[in-house]
C-alpha cells in the first residue's frame, strides 16, 4: 500500500465525516490535506494507546522525532513519508513547526490529563485540533487571512464530538476532559466515570459539555456565513454536530457503547448541504 492510500484508509474510510468533507477540495490540494488528517489521526490513537502515560509519552516522542526528519528526507513512518512527498512538491505547503506544535500539544495533556477548568480545555483543543485545521486552511488557501478564533470555534465542535463519542476510551485511559471545577461542583472523580453508568449527576456534566458545543457551532455558522474559504471544516463540524444531537437524544449514554452515526446519515447530511 503506498503511503496516501495508507493516509485515506487511516483518515477517510468509506462513508466517514472526512470522506465526504474531502470532496470540497481540490484535487491538487488532496494528498496535503489527507497526510495532516491521518497523522493527527495517529496522534489520536496514541493518546488512548496505553493507560501507562510513559509509554504514550515514548509513543508521541517517536512521532515528534520522525516529524523532524521530514525536511531531511528521511522520514520512516508512511504518513511521514507523505508529507514528505508533498514539501518535495511545495516546500511551503506545511510548516514542519506547526506539526511539531501538535505533537507537543497531546504531549501536554499528558502532563494535564484532568483540566482545572473549561478554559484550559480550550486552550489544548486551539494546540491540537485547532492548530491542525490552521495547517490545513494553510494548505487550502496560502494566500488568504485566517480568522483563527473562527477556526478554533469550529474545532471545540470537532474535539467535543470526537471526545464524548469516544468516552470510554478515554475515561479507561485516565483521560478526563471535562473540567475538575465542575467535576467538584457535583462532587464527582475520574473514578465515578469508570464505572461506566451514565448516572443523572454524571449525564448533567455531559450535557453541558455538550452545550458547549452546540452553542459554539451556532457562533461559528453565524460568523461564516457566505464565506466559502470555510467550507471542509464546516461540512465535518455540521457532521459532528448531528453526532452530538445524536449523543443528545441517547440520552449520553457514551460510557456504556460508542454512538455512531450510520454511513447513510452521513451522506443525507452531506448532501443536504
Amino acid at each position: 500500500m503506498n503511503p496516501i492510500d495508507l493516509c485515506k484508509e487511516i483518515a477517510a474510510p468509506l462513508g466517514s465525516f472526512n470522506y465526504y468533507a474531502l470532496k470540497s477540495i481540490p484535487k491538487n490540494k488532496y494528498n496535503a490535506v489527507i497526510s495532516v488528517l491521518a497523522l493527527c489521526e495517529e496522534l489520536n490513537k496514541a493518546l488512548i494507546a496505553s493507560s501507562d502515560f510513559n509509554l504514550v509519552q515514548i509513543k508521541l516522542n517517536w512521532w515528534r522525532a520522525d516529524i523532524i526528519k521530514i525536511p531531511r528526507g528521511l522520514a520512516e513512518h508512511p504518513i511521514n513519508i507523505a508529507i514528505q512527498e508533498e514539501l518535495k512538491l511545495n516546500p511551503d505547503v506545511i510548516d514542519i513547526n506547526d506539526l511539531d506544535e501538535i505533537v507537543d500539544g497531546y504531549l501536554q495533556i499528558l502532563a494535564s490529563p484532568i483540566f482545572a477548568t473549561f478554559e484550559d480545555y480550550v486552550v489544548s483543543v486551539m494546540r491540537t485540533t485547532g492548530l491542525r485545521e490552521i495547517v490545513i486552511f494553510k494548505i487550502l488557501y496560502p494566500n488568504s487571512e485566517i480568522d483563527a478564533e473562527l477556526i478554533y470555534k469550529f474545532a471545540l465542535v470537532l474535539e467535543i464530538s470526537y471526545y464524548l463519542q469516544n468516552l470510554r476510551p478515554f475515561i479507561s485511559k485516565g483521560l478526563m476532559f471535562i473540567p475538575e471545577d465542575e467535576l467538584n461542583q457535583d462532587n464527582l472523580k475520574l473514578e465515578d466515570f469508570q464505572k461506566f453508568s451514565t448516572t443523572d449527576e454524571i449525564k448533567k456534566l455531559l450535557e453541558l459539555f455538550a452545550e458547549k458545543a452546540f452553542l459554539s457551532y451556532e457562533n461559528a455558522i453565524n460568523e461564516s456565513k457566505a464565506i466559502d474559504q470555510y467550507n471542509f471544516i464546516k461540512i465535518r463540524s455540521k457532521l459532528a454536530f448531528h453526532l452530538l444531537t445524536a449523543i443528545k437524544k441517547n440520552k449520553y449514554r457514551v460510557l456504556e457503547k460508542s454512538i455512531v452515526l450510520t454511513p447513510l446519515k452521513i451522506w443525507w447530511e452531506y448532501i443536504k448541504g
